[in-house]
């Protein structure tokens, strides 16, 4: 998708709820890329401030996209603020048996996780009972 105000740049999927958009993914195969790759995307070519120019509506913090994510097909990183050559990705794997990383899929990638159960469409749908100290709500 498009997002720039300021140049051709594309990010590889947004994921939107109600027409909103809740994140934005740089997808890297491990065959051509690595996830480093994408992190280097978000890091250095999808700046939400360019130097001189508005903010880029996607990308910018708060008002933007809540997660942006570097996915490959055995490991995600993600973040919830982009911030330049300063942006960190702090993993979002499942582990592998105390260990860092995804296990192995024995029915595809090691990150089919994340299609299959985070970004499903009932995961983002649902309504949860949260408990705050003093206070019960619906989300």
């Amino acid at each position: 998708m498009r997002y720039s105000l300021h140049n051709e740049n594309n990010i590889d999927l947004v994921l939107f709820l109600n027409g909103v958009p809740v994140a934005t993914v740089e997808l890297k195969t491990d065959f051509t890329q690595t996830i480093d790759d994408a992190v280097d995307q978000y890091r250095f070519d999808r700046n939400p401030s360019p130097k001189g120019q508005n903010l880029e509506p996607l990308l910018s913090f708060p008002k933007g996209a809540l997660v942006h994510s570097a996915v490959s097909n055995c490991e995600v990183l993600m973040t919830t603020r982009l911030d330049g050559t300063k942006t960190r990705f702090p993993p979002f794997n499942l582990g592998d048996n105390g260990a860092a990383g995804n296990p192995l899929n024995p029915n595809g990638h090691p990150t089919a996780y994340l299609w299959e159960q985070v970004w499903e469409r009932d995961s983002w749908l649902e309504r949860r009972t949260v408990h705050r100290p003093g206070k019960l709500r619906r989300n």
